[in-house]
């Protein structure tokens, strides 16, 4: 193609559809259209007509932009639908509503800012007939009227819809050119077509959509997005088998009840269930996935995991299940195997978790039982427990003590903490879960123990055995409202915050500090909050 033909039409798309896009996708779409997007870009570049910004996105001068947009309206000044493109709200409406479209137009985009309030777009079957050649439609923020189409360009590569007002897309609409793929609000309820090209897939807030249909002719979909759609039941098994597919995620769609019973994605990074409340099975793993690095259950109802979970090693990092998660019962024993797994969030349960070097467990008020299988978590870096109210002193206690190296260790609860068999129901541990933990578990990691946070916990009095924890950096102590006194602290403390310690009178080595201007016995402590500590303020200013 003569490079001044090509330039021309390089500028007049551009500015139109890929202004902030990433480069990947720009080049995709561009070759998809039969030109030479490498060697066209490049020397784009090369007349600084557009640049590439360090995150690989195209950008160009507003200036540049509209001359862009000014090279296609000198193709016809007072017809608009014998232009290449259009963006104009009011030239898009008169072409859609007269059926003026043409076979000159090749890209349609009309973005309006939420709330404007322009009038609908009123569609008749007939609105795209007569645009054969038409690769882009993008529409965000206009609203259209009318329920049917009677035809979709075949040459359609990006199909960007917001509010679409079609049940379904035209049953002479194959799509195989098509690339990208969404669709916001709407009232879309079925999904159907041969998408073989397609990469991208996004459907948001389509609150009449029922059903992802079959979908294995998307050999190449990377990507598949279902956001908030809340009427959403079914999702296709063939959606299992899609062998491209990077990430996979759903959210809020919260009656979703059937998914995929067996995943078999070599190429998944990213599997997000998040709130969907109704979907209790999570599916068999029947392939190694070497690239999935995350997996994201909150909310859920999934009672438990598979045992062929452990085909996730090595990539698996990070296993999101946290308080929302509440119907969770069982984790396989499986799951040791995934030992480059450094975050989990649970509930009710955790199994048995080899290589595991960071562990929150979150809500879950009436955990009794703590079962870590003692010999599989060897190396753990952080230790976190929150709200955790029934817990039994002696689960921890036999947890932590076959640990090594513990380094962090995280306590947030207010209220007692129960025996592992109490005597009565109503047995509770007379003394609170910072105790227990300085007392049973000081063998272990007082040679370890870096950080240490006890925030929001109804201390009283930091006890006295703290001064044996001699690598201990850094102490939380925010919020703990009760706490009265300070008489000891471990000698190579560096950090201490403390607060919003509303009770706290006594603290002797930051008193004599103050006011006598004088060095305390901590050499090494550099940092001190007690703001909103204000009765030991008022005593050190007195």
């Amino acid at each position: 193609m003569d490079w001044m033909i090509m330039r021309r039409r390089f500028s007049s798309i551009l500015p139109f559809f890929f202004k902030g896009q990433h480069m990947d996708y720009v080049v995709k779409i561009l070759d998809s259209c039969g030109f030479s997007p490498d060697n066209g870009i490049k020397r784009l570049i090369d007349k600084c007509l557009i640049t590439i910004t360090i995150h690989n996105t195209l950008w160009m001068h507003d200036l540049l932009q509209d001359m862009g947009k000014e090279i296609v309206r000198k193709e016809s000044r007072k017809e608009p639908s014998t232009r290449s493109r259009l963006w104009f709200y009011e030239d898009v409406r008169y072409v859609l509503e007269e059926n003026a479209g043409t076979n000159n137009v090749e890209g349609i985009k009309v973005v309006l800012p939420e709330g404007d309030d322009h009038d609908m777009i009123c569609l008749s079957p007939k609105s795209f007939a007569k645009m054969k050649r038409l690769r882009f439609f993008i529409s965000r923020g206009a609203h259209f009227s009318g329920r049917s189409l009677d035809y979709l360009s075949n040459e359609l590569r990006v199909l960007d819809w917001s509010n679409c007002p079609l049940q379904s897309l035209p049953s002479n609409f194959r799509g195989e050119k098509l690339i990208d793929f969404q669709l916001y609000g709407g009232r879309i309820k079925d999904i159907s077509g041969q998408f073989k090209n397609l990469t991208i897939m996004k459907f948001s807030e389509c609150k009449f959509l029922t059903k992802i249909s079959n979908l294995s002719s998307c050999s190449n979909l990377q990507e598949l997005d279902i956001l908030g759609c809340e009427h959403l039941v079914e999702v296709h098994d063939s959606v299992g088998f899609l062998d491209k597919l990077v990430r996979l995620r759903l959210y809020h769609c919260s009656n979703l009840k059937i998914f995929p019973r067996h995943l078999k994605l070599r190429s998944l990074q990213v599997l997000t269930l998040h709130s969907c409340s109704k979907l209790q099975n999570f599916p068999e793993i029947e392939c190694k996935m070497e690239y999935l690095c995350l997996i994201s259950l909150l909310g859920s109802a999934i009672k438990e995991l598979p045992s062929s979970i452990g085909y996730l090693t090595p990539a698996l990092k990070e296993l999101f299940m946290p308080g929302q998660c509440t119907k969770l019962m069982h984790l396989p024993s499986s799951i040791h195997q995934l030992q480059n797994l450094t975050v989990v969030f649970q509930t009710d349960y955790v199994g048995c978790l080899t290589g595991i070097e960071c562990l929150s467990i979150e809500g879950g008020m009436d955990l009794m039982r703590f079962p870590i299988s003692v010999p599989h978590w060897q190396h753990p870096k952080s230790f976190s427990l929150d709200k955790y109210t029934n817990l039994a002193k002696e689960e921890i206690s036999l947890t932590m003590r076959y640990r090594t190296e513990p380094k962090h260790f995280h306590v947030t609860t207010s209220g007692m903490i129960k025996r592992s068999e109490p005597e009565s129901s109503a047995e509770l541990l007379p003394m609170p879960v910072y105790n227990w933990y300085l007392h049973d578990f000081s063998f272990y990691c007082t040679s370890t123990l870096q950080e240490l946070d006890l925030s929001c916990c109804d201390i009283v009095s930091l006890p006295l055995g703290i001064e044996i924890y001699l690598e201990l950096r850094i102490l939380k102590l925010q919020h703990c409202e009760k706490l009265q006194e300070i008489l000891l602290l471990p000698p190579n403390i560096q950090e201490l915050y403390a607060s919003e310690c509303f009770s706290l009178e006594r603290f002797p080595e930051v008193s004599t500090k103050f006011q006598f201007h004088t060095s305390c016995g901590l050499r090494d402590l550099r940092w001190i909050d007690l703001s909103g500590c204000h009765k030991l303020l008022a005593n050190i200013g007195s």
